[in-house]
């Protein structure tokens, strides 16, 4: 997770990357890394992972899947929807493709990363403006070696 919030956070000048939710009255843009929102998810988990023995050599090599749950929101302090939804289109479009290009290399093990998998778009009108909420995950596979 920090990983991943350590990346996000070197493509967004104006946006506050943070683990976990970290929301106050103040409206803009948010990436939240381990993102868990039981009133939003029907299982709320922040990431989850496994590991088994690798499949090949001889040594005590350990292959591990998960996923990382994430969000954007964006709240834009006036009631633009159209706006607030291009900007987390654009936010959205930024962590995909920085994550289909260069997170095997920037992140430690990742053999392969998806973005994505699974995807919700929120919409809203909040005392502070129009607000979107994409939720996402990222899932990855690891090798982790001794």
């Amino acid at each position: 997770m920090r990983a991943l919030r350590d990346g996000f956070a070197a493509l967004f000048a104006d946006a506050e990357v943070t683990l976990g939710v970290h929301l106050d009255e103040t409206p803009g843009s948010r990436v939240w890394v381990g993102y868990d929102d039981p009133t939003l998810q029907s299982t709320p988990t922040s990431a989850r992972s496994g590991q088994k023995p690798a499949t090949m050599g001889g040594t005590r090599n350990r292959d591990e899947d998960g996923e990382v749950s994430c969000a954007v929101f964006v709240e834009n302090g006036d009631g633009d929807m159209d706006a607030a939804l291009a900007e987390a289109e654009g936010m959205v479009d930024q962590l995909g493709h920085w994550l289909a290009h260069t997170a095997v290399q920037d992140l430690p093990a990742f053999t392969s990363v998806v973005f994505g998998s699974s995807t919700q778009w929120l919409m809203d009108r909040t005392e502070y403006g129009a607000a979107v909420l994409v939720q996402f995950s990222v899932t990855f596979n690891a090798r982790i070696y001794p």
